[in-house]
């Protein structure tokens, strides 16, 4: 009886081990890399903005997509006309 519990625990923790895993890839597509021309070009894309506009929202915000894309909402008509540095 005490194996079995001791098995079922260490099942469910490389269960949580795994999971973790398959978050933190997870997680990393939500991540705006801004050193990867590939993810840049996916990024200004699927927001309808220029790399340098997407550079501007990122430096503002951090590099969450979530969080670049809400700021880039709220501010696109401004950042369409000129980007203040």
């Amino acid at each position: 009886m005490i194996l079995a519990h001791r098995n079922i625990a260490y099942i469910t923790i490389i269960n949580d081990v795994i999971d973790l895993k398959m978050n933190k890839k997870n997680i990393s597509k939500d991540i705006i890399d801004i050193h990867n021309s590939e993810n840049v070009k996916n990024w200004t894309e699927r927001l309808g903005c220029n790399t340098e506009q997407l550079f501007y929202c990122v430096s503002r915000v951090g590099k969450n997509s979530s969080t670049v894309d809400a700021f880039w909402t709220m501010n696109r008509d401004r950042l369409m006309k000129q980007i203040d540095y």
